[in-house]
């Protein structure tokens, strides 16, 4: 995905004095800021580069090879974009590159350091490495299929239960304009993504669904955060999912789970199932596959397939539930886990009012 950045080179910015042989050098490298971090599934960018002196070269300041510039060097008083190429990674770790970009002939006067952090997880929230899921099947008749890119992002998904399609959807990446348009029945939603591939809201006139933050909430509280996932459907439908987090992790590698968990159906503006629970979790990790299994928590029929892909990743944690703790005891929710050799999940049980339902996942 390109980037495409502007550099705006005022002149007395730009300059700076320094000595060499005695004789007055007045230079500068500038380029535009690399992306704070980049995720697994990233695989490029554009690096703007300007020296306002003599002919400049990147020098790379690690043995790092799965990322590089291109071009490593160029003139003075022109602007280069240059391509940066980076591998997915499948580390399971951050990592960095840095590049050197200095002046030829006086790299001591004028140079610059670019770093690029590579995250361990994608723009999904699952690992780099993560197995991908092409079906979930269910003793319920719940069966998902799941077809994806080759950046790991979901191409199509088809929803069924017992034959009956229950959702059926295409995803389209435009990523020169960062436009992502999903196609949902009769529906057409679009919207621009960020560097992980993630919308904040998908929409169209009589539709949408995205990420609400509880502004009044989180401006008088220091250390948990409140937001929801909000789908509005046309004649006052709508799917809600409210989210609680008392512990803000900053860095999106970091272990992310939500303290608590609500969900409102509505239909012609009327609520007819609210859930509130209270959320333990397992040491099972969710990073380990391409989807978010914990939104099989309440069945496929309140199964949001938007976040079941991680498309809005703050709502995925990052810990399988063991339990949600209803306010009637006789309707908590409980969760085991069967894992494959890779910690992938290969079955999740979901316990209910003493009924289970089995969901096997299968891989490409």
């Amino acid at each position: 995905m390109k980037h495409f950045k502007t550099i705006i080179l005022a002149a007395a910015a730009l300059m700076a004095t320094a000595c060499s042989n005695k004789e007055s050098y007045m230079a500068q490298i500038a380029t535009s800021s690399p992306s704070s971090y980049y995720f697994a599934n990233n695989t490029g960018d554009t690096l703007a580069i300007f020296s306002s002196g003599g002919s400049w070269k990147a020098t790379a300041q690690d043995a790092s090879a799965w990322c590089t510039l291109n071009p490593m060097s160029g003139k003075g008083y022109m602007t280069y974009v240059a391509d940066v190429k980076m591998e997915q990674n499948t580390t399971g770790t951050m990592r960095r590159a840095i590049f050197k970009i200095e002046d030829a002939d006086h790299p001591g006067e004028a140079h610059r350091t670019v770093v690029f952090n590579q995250m361990a997880i994608r723009g999904d929230g699952s690992f780099g490495s993560a197995a991908m899921v092409s079906r979930i099947t269910g003793t319920d008749g719940t069966d998902i299929q799941i077809a994806y890119d080759n950046l790991h992002r979901p191409n199509t998904l088809k929803m069924e239960k017992s034959g009956t399609v229950i959702d059926d959807l295409t995803f389209d990446y435009d990523d020169r304009s960062n436009t992502l348009i999903v196609k949902k029945g009769v529906n057409e939603l679009s919207g621009t993504y960020d560097v992980g591939y993630q919308p904040w809201t998908l929409s169209n006139a009589s539709y949408s669904i995205g990420i609400v933050e509880n502004e009044l909430f989180n401006m008088y509280s220091n250390s948990s955060y409140a937001f929801n996932i909000d789908e509005r459907k046309p004649d006052n439908a709508a799917n809600i999912y409210y989210y609680l987090i008392n512990k803000i992790q900053n860095h999106p590698d970091s272990i992310h789970n939500a303290d608590s968990l609500k969900y409102q159906k509505a239909e012609g503006g009327k609520s007819v199932l609210i859930e509130e629970m209270g959320l333990s979790y397992s040491s099972t990790d969710n990073r380990y596959q391409s989807v978010d299994a914990n939104q099989l928590l309440l069945g496929i029929d309140h199964c949001n397939p938007f976040m079941l892909v991680g498309m809005f990743r703050y709502a995925r944690n990052s810990q399988i539930i063991s339990l949600a703790k209803c306010k009637n005891e006789a309707d908590n929710i409980s969760i085991t886990t069967e894992v494959n050799a890779d910690k992938s999940i290969k079955t999740l049980t979901v316990t209910r009012h003493g009924a289970a339902i089995i969901y096997t996942f299968h891989y490409e």
